[in-house]
């Protein structure tokens, strides 16, 4: 997973809603890199808490809480 950008800390904190962090394990296996066609196979959701972020907070620190969160809940699936 790459580092994520402020962007989507700009998103949460200016649009004030609750960003849902969601992991989806074995994506890769179901469209490799190159790939154009989808193949079957299993995906597991693993779906955390809400989080809300206050007005005015920092962009950049709001999006490493999420890009936080969104490892947590990897290590949660075993990936």
């Amino acid at each position: 997973m790459q580092p994520f950008k402020p962007g989507v800390g700009l998103l949460a904190v200016e649009l004030g809603v609750p960003v849902v962090p969601i992991h989806l394990r074995g994506v890769y296996a179901i469209l490799p890199k190159g790939s154009r066609v989808p193949r079957r196979g299993p995906v597991e959701v693993t779906i955390g808490a809400p989080l809300g972020f206050p007005p005015g907070m920092d962009h950049a620190q709001a999006a490493e809480q999420l890009e936080r969160e969104i490892r947590r809940l990897s290590v949660l699936s075993g990936y």
